[in-house]
């Protein structure tokens, strides 16, 4: 009711801008892509401590985030991983981990060691994990604009997601895109990101995608609407 009535609507992508136009077609004239910028405690931390990822001899660090909203796709991301044998990499799963725990039980029918359940992590924990992290697993099945890809490769770590709209928005080329949103075509894609992950120039390209995200161009969008409307 309220779109019906509104003269602008500003919304966060081009994905969510198509989705509310084929939902209300009424709305197609009046929307205004105003996408967000890159977090300024990711920006400050990615500052505070580069993104060269100093290895010693150890596993390819994987991590998963929200593993108990289902739409994030943790069942698949574990048959994946079930298919590399789960040598020599480590899987950090957030979320409320009694209910990460069952659901692996579910998926799997057993725990793997190599899976450490973290729990629900206060805001610079999870900074932390994503710069420590190698590899971030983001196969969900849908995302308005997807904070973590651009959050995660502040910190040089590579992206694995499905290829959804807002997703390879938002991640470019500098996302790793499954060829189709199953088991399957993840493990190819992790492949690829493990060959890639500790590449400094990659991990370098990945920094500068992250920083073109500015709250300036949101906020010079909304600006300019708002003196529109009021001209």
């Amino acid at each position: 009711a309220s779109s019906i009535h509104a003269k602008k609507l500003l919304v966060i992508s081009e994905a969510s801008a198509d989705d509310l136009n084929r939902l209300f077609p009424w709305t197609k004239s009046r929307t205004v892509v105003a996408r967000h910028g890159l977090p300024s405690d990711v920006r400050k931390r990615s500052d505070e401590i580069g993104i060269s990822k100093h290895r010693t001899e150890g596993p390819t660090t994987f991590l998963f985030l929200d593993g108990a909203n289902p739409r994030k796709r943790l069942d698949l991301a574990l048959v994946a991983l079930q298919k590399l044998g789960w040598n020599n990499l480590e899987l950090v799963v957030t979320g409320n981990a009694d209910a990460v725990r069952k659901r692996v039980m579910v998926i799997l029918g057993a725990l793997p060691a190599n899976i450490r359940f973290v729990g629900r992590l206060e805001r610079p924990d999870l900074l932390e994990a994503m710069a420590c992290a190698d590899i971030l697993l983001y196969p969900s099945d849908f995302e308005g604009f997807g904070f973590p890809l651009i959050e995660a490769m502040a910190f040089g770590t590579s992206c694995v997601s499905f290829p959804g709209n807002a997703e390879k928005e938002v991640g470019g080329e500098y996302a790793i895109y499954t060829d189709e949103p199953d088991a399957v075509s993840l493990l190819k894609s992790i492949h690829v990101a493990t060959e890639r992950c500790w590449d400094l120039s990659w991990q370098k390209s990945l920094l500068k995608h992250a920083l073109g995200f500015t709250w300036d161009d949101s906020i010079a969008i909304h600006r300019a609407e708002l003196m529109n409307l009021i001209a």
